[in-house]
């Protein structure tokens, strides 16, 4: 609310103006910019805006994720959404501007918008001071905890060994370490969430499938809390979840589900969304964790992507990607033909 009224009065000011007006709104917006924590409130919105993209309605999608942040400091996910949307379909200046805040904050810069300020210097001169005057939130300290369990991670997995009992030794002792070093920094720091750790939190979900498939530990333990609080993105968190499934010696590809994001399938050029079968359960399970996304909503977004191909991707939703499988193909296709499996299958737009 602070940036709109700040950034209205600016945009009808002389230019001479901008420079001492931006400097003086940044440190008083610094010291009452204080964290909403609406959670429901910020995840209902968000649902609501990308459900709207998904219809091209661009300026309803628009006024959604506006109402989001009032009541939530964006996710970094969303809040490049936003600025894309506002950017390339709604060309509203005032909340370009604030998303390109918000960018900063996190860690992520786009710089690029100011290469041209021909095209309209006040807003180019508006995004300048910005980026100029937004302090980044990032804590260096719990940054670099964070890249060093990512490297580790990456390392041990992408190392050459002799043997398989030296592979699975040297996995044991970085993912037990690795566990230690996440739990002592969610111990240590209060919040643990895209501003505080940067751009590269979106990563946290690498370690944390590696923990569940080689330690059996469930990021539940870690993340719930967390997603209730708003310092994790619900639909990342629903999508772990269901994905370290597939590590589960009770995992049936056709029915184990938590959420319903497990159930897809990508097969030569058809992609397959399966109804989970015990649908309301899996609604109530993602109506705990604060949002109002249904399975439905999820439904219809995958599709959208699927579809369209185009460049708003909400979700990572491919489990199966199997180039040479006729045979299951045409088995999945008869059985969503004649009723035996709930579900849909689409043609992949190349």
């Amino acid at each position: 609310i602070y940036l709109r009224l700040v950034l209205t009065t600016i945009y009808i000011m002389k230019p001479l103006l901008i420079f001492a007006f931006l400097v003086g709104f940044s440190v008083a917006y610094s010291q009452t910019n204080i964290q909403k924590k609406n959670v429901r409130t910020y995840n209902s919105f968000v649902n609501k805006a990308e459900l709207f993209v998904c219809d091209k309605q661009y300026k309803k999608a628009s006024d959604c994720y506006a109402e989001a942040f009032k009541s939530h400091d964006p996710f970094a996910q969303d809040a490049y959404f936003a600025f894309r949307v506002n950017y390339e379909q709604v060309r509203d200046t005032l909340r370009i501007l604030e998303c390109i805040q918000h960018l900063i904050q996190l860690g992520d810069r786009p710089d690029w918008i100011i290469e041209d300020s021909t095209k309209d210097p006040y807003f180019y001169r508006c995004a300048q001071e910005l980026f100029e005057t937004t302090k980044i939130e990032v804590i260096p300290s719990l940054n670099q905890e964070f890249l060093e369990i990512l490297e580790s991670d990456q390392r041990v997995m992408t190392q050459y060994f002799e043997s398989d009992e030296e592979f699975f030794n040297a996995i044991d002792s970085v993912m037990r370490l690795n566990l230690k070093r996440l739990k002592r920094m969610y111990r240590k720091y209060s919040v643990v969430n895209d501003y505080t750790v940067g751009r590269s939190v979106t990563g946290l979900y690498v370690p944390l499938i590696h923990l569940c498939k080689y330690l059996n530990y469930d990021a539940k333990k870690i993340l719930s809390k967390e997603v209730r609080k708003g310092n994790y993105n619900v639909q990342k968190y629903i999508i772990l979840k269901d994905y370290c499934l597939n590590f589960s010696p009770k995992y049936n590809s056709n029915e184990t589900t938590i959420y319903g994001t497990n159930l897809n399938w990508g097969i030569n050029d058809i992609y397959f969304i399966l109804q989970p079968k015990n649908l309301p359960k899996v609604n109530r399970r993602r109506r705990r964790l604060l949002t109002d996304e249904t399975w439905q909503d999820y439904e219809k977004k995958v599709e959208y992507i699927v579809t369209k191909r185009v460049d708003y991707f909400f979700y990572a939703p491919m489990t199966l990607i199997d180039k040479s499988s006729d045979e299951m193909e045409n088995s999945l296709r008869q059985s969503i033909d004649d009723g035996s499996v709930r579900g849909t299958y689409l043609h992949i737009t190349p």
